[in-house]
C-alpha cells in the first residue's frame, strides 16, 4: 500500500516540477530583462526632482540621523524646512526618504548607486506582479487557470512599457516603485490568508499594505482592489472576507491617521499659482471638460507611448470646453470602456477587473476629486497601467483559442480549453510580441538617454511640450547654469541669451511667470547688464511681493550701482521673509562693510556663515571681516 501511495505521488508531481521549472525560468528572465532595458540609467545623473527629495533635502542628507524627523514630518519640510503652501494639501511620503537617507550613509550622494537600486526595486516589483497573478488566476482552479502565460505576458508588458521610464530613470520615483511593489506584496499575502486561511498572512498583508502607503497614498486605492480582486477570484467565507476587509480598513486608517499628524492635510486651499494650479482662472465647466480631454490623451499614452515629456505643464495641455471635438472623443472612449467593464462585471471577467484595477487606481491622480498640481503626468499610469498590460497579456493569451474558433464574451476560458502546448512557438504570438515588446523595450532604452541629467532632459522635451510654459523656463534654467560653468567668454554669453530667449517664450505663454522674469533678472546680472536685471526684477517682485531671492537680487543690483541705502531696503525686506536664507545676510553685511560699519558688516556675515557655514565666498568674507576687526582692536 505504502509503495503505491508513493508511486501515484511520483506521477502526480511530475506537472508540478514542469510547472515550478517554467515559472523560475520566468522569474530569472523578468528579473534579467528589467536590467537590459533599465541598465543604461547607471551612469545617469540627479535630475529633475531628485534635489527635492535627496540632494535639496536637509533630512535626507543627514542619513540616518534624519530619519526620525523624516517621517514626523511632511516629505517637502526637508526640502523647504517649512510647511508646503505651494500645493493643495500635504505629501506624507516617508518611506522612500527614508532609503534615500540610508543610501546618503552608506554612499553619499551617489546618483550610480540610486539608480542601480532603483531598477533592482523595479525587477522585484516585475517579479512580484508575477508571482501574484500565477496565484491569484493560475495555482488555483479558476475560469482563467489555463492561460498559464499570462502572469508572465502581464509582468513582460510591464517592465517594458516606456511610461514607466519617468518612475525609474528617475531616482524620485521611487516612491511608486515601492508602493506598487508593497501592495502586490500585500496582494499576493491576502490572497495566501483566503486560501491558507494562516493568520501570519492577515498580518502581514495589513503590515505591506501599511508599508505601500507610507511609501505613497496612491496605494490606499488597494484597499479597494484587493477585496475586488478576491470577490472575482475566490469563494472566500464571510467571516474570511469581512475579517480580511477589517484588517485592510484598519491598515489605511492608521495611514491616515499619521498623515493627519504629520503632513499639512488642508485639501480645500486654492493654489493661486498657475504652475501648481493648471486649472487657476478656469471655470468649473472648462476645468471638468479639460480634465475628460487628459483622459483621452492617457488612453493614448498607454496604447502608443512615443511622445514622452516631464512637462504636461500650462499650457502643454490646452484648457477646454465640452463643445471640443478632443472632450467629446475622450468622454465616449471611458463611457464605452466603463460600460464594457460594468457589464461585464457578473461574468467576472478578466476584462472587467482590467478596467476596474485601471478606474480605481486611477481615480486619485484624476484631478476628478482633488487637485494634483498638473494636467496630467505619465508617472500616474505606473500603478493604473498593470491593469492595461493585463488586459493586453490576456487578449494575446487568446491568439490560440481564436483559431480554434473561440469568440470572445460568448464562452469562458474554462477546463473544455486545455492549455496551449507549445505556446510561444505559434507564429502570430510570436510577431505580436516581436513588434510589441520590441517597439516598448527600444522606446524605454532610448528614453532612458534622456533622463541623463537636467540639460539633455530638458533639451528633449522642449520638442515635445513646445507650448509649456514650464518647459522653456526649466531649458531656460539649465542655459544659465551652463553659462556659468563656462569659462569661455563667447561660449558663457551664447548660453546667457538663450536662457533669456527661452524665458521670455516662457513669458510669452504665462504672462505672469514670476520665476521666469526673475531667471532672466539673474542671467542679465550675469552679463553684467543691470539695468536689464532691475527691470526684470521688479517685474518678478510685483507679481510675487515675497519673493525673497527676487528681493535679495535686486538689493545686489543696487550694490553694483552703488546705491547702498536702495541696497539696504531690498536685502532687509529679504532678510525678514526667509530668515534662514544666508545670501541676504552676506549682501548686507557687503553692504555695511561699504558704508564702513565694520560692527554691523562682522554681525550679518557672521550669521551668513552660521547659516550656511559651507559658502566659500561667505566664508572668505567673515574670515577676511574677522581679520579687519581683530587688527582695528
Amino acid at each position: 500500500m505504502t509503495n503505491k501511495k508513493k508511486e501515484v505521488v511520483k506521477q502526480k508531481s511530475k506537472p508540478q516540477d514542469s510547472s515550478t521549472e517554467r515559472n523560475r525560468f520566468y522569474l530569472i528572465f523578468l528579473f534579467i530583462f528589467s536590467f537590459i532595458i533599465y541598465g543604461n540609467t547607471f551612469q545617469n545623473e540627479y535630475a529633475l526632482d531628485d534635489g527635492i527629495v535627496i540632494t535639496q533635502n536637509h533630512f535626507v542628507q543627514k542619513g540616518i540621523a534624519g530619519i526620525p524627523d523624516i517621517i514626523t514630518h511632511d516629505s517637502f519640510f526637508g526640502w523647504l524646512k517649512e510647511a508646503n503652501n505651494d500645493v493643495a494639501g500635504g505629501r506624507y511620503r516617508p518611506l522612500s526618504l527614508v532609503s534615500f537617507a540610508i543610501e546618503n550613509s552608506m554612499f553619499g550622494n551617489n546618483p550610480g548607486a540610486s539608480h542601480f537600486i532603483n531598477v533592482l526595486l523595479y525587477a522585484v516589483l516585475g517579479m512580484s506582479i508575477f508571482i501574484l497573478l500565477n496565484r491569484l488566476l493560475i495555482i488555483k482552479q479558476t475560469q482563467f487557470s489555463n492561460l498559464i502565460h499570462l502572469p508572465f505576458l502581464t509582468a513582460l508588458l510591464f517592465i517594458a512599457h516606456p511610461v514607466h521610464t519617468e518612475a525609474v530613470a528617475n531616482i524620485k520615483g521611487r516612491d511608486e516603485i515601492l508602493s506598487l511593489l508593497f501592495s502586490i506584496i500585500a496582494s499576493i499575502k491576502f490572497i495566501k490568508y483566503i486560501d491558507e486561511e494562516k493568520n501570519k498572512n492577515l498580518f502581514a498583508g495589513f503590515l505591506f499594505l501599511l508599508l505601500g502607503m507610507l511609501s505613497k497614498e496612491n496605494a490606499i486605492t488597494f484597499s479597494l482592489i484587493i477585496p475586488i480582486s478576491i470577490w472575482f477570484f475566490r469563494s472566500p467565507s464571510y467571516k474570511q472576507f469581512f475579517t480580511l476587509t477589517g484588517v485592510i480598513i484598519s491598515s489605511a486608517a492608521i495611514f491616515l491617521l499619521l498623515r493627519q499628524t504629520f503632513a499639512n492635510p488642508s485639501l480645500d486651499k486654492e493654489v493661486t499659482e498657475l504652475m501648481n494650479n493648471p486649472f487657476y482662472g478656469s471655470s468649473r465647466t472648462e476645468k471638468y471638460a479639460t480634465i475628460i480631454y487628459t483622459f483621452g490623451k492617457y488612453l493614448w499614452l498607454i496604447l502608443l507611448p512615443v511622445h514622452l515629456t516631464n512637462d504636461y505643464y500650462p499650457f502643454h495641455i490646452e484648457i477646454q470646453s465640452f463643445s471640443s471635438s478632443g472632450t467629446l472623443i475622450s468622454l465616449f472612449l471611458c463611457l464605452t470602456i466603463l460600460t464594457i467593464g460594468i457589464l461585464q462585471i457578473r461574468k467576472k471577467t478578466i476584462i472587467s477587473f482590467s478596467v476596474l484595477f485601471f478606474a480605481i487606481t486611477f481615480s486619485v491622480v484624476s484631478n476628478i476629486f482633488f487637485p494634483i498640481g498638473t494636467f496630467m503626468s505619465e508617472r500616474f499610469l505606473f500603478t493604473p497601467s498593470l491593469g492595461y498590460c493585463l488586459l493586453l497579456a490576456y487578449f494575446i493569451s487568446l491568439v490560440p483559442y481564436y483559431k480554434s474558433g473561440f469568440i470572445l464574451f460568448k464562452k469562458p476560458i474554462n477546463h473544455h480549453h486545455p492549455p496551449v502546448s507549445d505556446f510561444f512557438k505559434i507564429r502570430e504570438i510570436q510577431i505580436i510580441l516581436i513588434l510589441i515588446i520590441g517597439f516598448y523595450s527600444t522606446r524605454t532604452i532610448a528614453r532612458n538617454f534622456d533622463w541623463k541629467n537636467n540639460y539633455t532632459l530638458f533639451s528633449a522635451d522642449i520638442n515635445t511640450s513646445p507650448n509649456s510654459a514650464n518647459a522653456h523656463h526649466a531649458i531656460a534654467t539649465e542655459f544659465r547654469k551652463a553659462g556659468e560653468k563656462s569659462s569661455m567668454l563667447s561660449k558663457r554669453n551664447e548660453f546667457y541669451t538663450k536662457a533669456i530667449l527661452e524665458d521670455k517664450k516662457a513669458i510669452e505663454i504665462y504672462p505672469n511667470f514670476t520665476q521666469a522674469y526673475y531667471n532672466i533678472g539673474v542671467t542679465n546680472l550675469q552679463m553684467d547688464n543691470v539695468q536689464s536685471a532691475k527691470t526684470a526684477l521688479k517685474k518678478s517682485i510685483e507679481i510675487a511681493p515675497k519673493y525673497a531671492d527676487a528681493l535679495n537680487n535686486l538689493g545686489y543690483c543696487y550694490i553694483q550701482e552703488n546705491k547702498l541705502d536702495s541696497a539696504l531696503i531690498f536685502c532687509h525686506k529679504a532678510s525678514k521673509i526667509d530668515t534662514g536664507y544666508f545670501r541676504p545676510y552676506s549682501n548686507l553685511g557687503a553692504i555695511y562693510l561699504k558704508k564702513m560699519d565694520i560692527e554691523k558688516a562682522y554681525y550679518y556675515f557672521q550669521k551668513a556663515h552660521i547659516i550656511e557655514p559651507n559658502d566659500p565666498a561667505t566664508a572668505k568674507a567673515f574670515d577676511e571681516i574677522s581679520s579687519i576687526l581683530r587688527n582695528s582692536h
